[in-house]
């Protein structure tokens, strides 16, 4: 059988497009994403709130985001919003799907390119459904919620959010990092639920810390909580053999 190719399909590899856009506070994050994985995306664009480029990105793969009522530096999803807008009027039609990560991440866009080109997701996308993809995304109120600093959204969502994200369901002054949260609530509100992680075995593709810490369950606080409501496996067992995507990555 034939695998359907993009009509996007900028690298000339086949299967879907992907644009990366990873968020920075400064320091060699940004630096340390492009000789690792960034590279990997079929474009990139490196998101902060300072007015030069972190070291090693050029202005062409830069934005520096503006958000009036922003008032603490860890006021995360105005910035996304206004991001997530701005590529939403310019190149919602150039890619088929858009990765969002801040700078402690570690993306295997192999992994994420063949989980997209799966014919489950694959034909949904085709018809033009709006997609995204988190860990653990709420679905109610008093649901738990671990924050992962992943999403995947494709371009029909993407098309969507001219006119989502200015909604007062969406548009909040919220103060807080859980930036992929609080999208995921407004994302909800308009009744667009989030695709699974898993793979066909049931195992997890998109984790929220290290490796080490994945396999060993160890940390405290918010992944001790993690843990007691989720009781996820340890060891090899946490791992799909098409993991993508770690989260708080100390180093490459």
């Amino acid at each position: 059988v034939k695998r359907w190719q993009s009509p996007l399909s900028v690298k000339g590899g086949g299967g879907v497009t992907i644009f990366c856009l990873a968020y920075t506070e400064g320091g060699d994050g940004a630096q340390k994403m492009k000789d690792t994985w960034l590279n990997s995306c079929d474009d990139y664009l490196v998101v902060s709130r300072f007015p030069e480029p972190p070291a090693g990105i050029d202005k062409d793969h830069y934005y520096e985001v503006h958000v009036v009522l922003d008032t603490k530096p860890d006021s995360m999803f105005p910035r996304l919003s206004q991001t997530l807008h701005m590529l939403a009027m310019s190149r919602a039609s150039k890619y088929d799907y858009f990765v969002y990560v801040t700078d402690d991440s570690h993306v295997v866009v192999e992994n994420l390119r063949m989980a997209l080109n799966d014919p489950s997701v694959d034909s949904l996308h085709r018809m033009g459904a709006p997609l995204y993809m988190g860990h653990r995304m709420v679905t109610g109120d008093d649901a738990p919620f671990i924050s992962n600093a992943m999403m995947v959204y494709n371009s029909q969502l993407m098309k969507l959010f001219r006119t989502i994200l200015p909604d007062s369901r969406c548009y909040v002054t919220h103060q807080g990092s859980s930036e992929d949260l609080f999208l995921s609530k407004c994302l909800q509100a308009f009744r667009i639920f989030p695709l699974s992680i898993e793979d066909v075995f049931g195992q997890e593709r998109l984790h929220v810390m290290d490796v080490n810490s994945v396999s060993n369950g160890g940390g405290g606080g918010w992944y001790a909580d993690y843990h007691r409501n989720f009781n996820p496996p340890k060891g090899l067992d946490a791992f799909s053999r098409s993991s993508f995507h770690f989260h708080y990555v100390p180093d490459r």
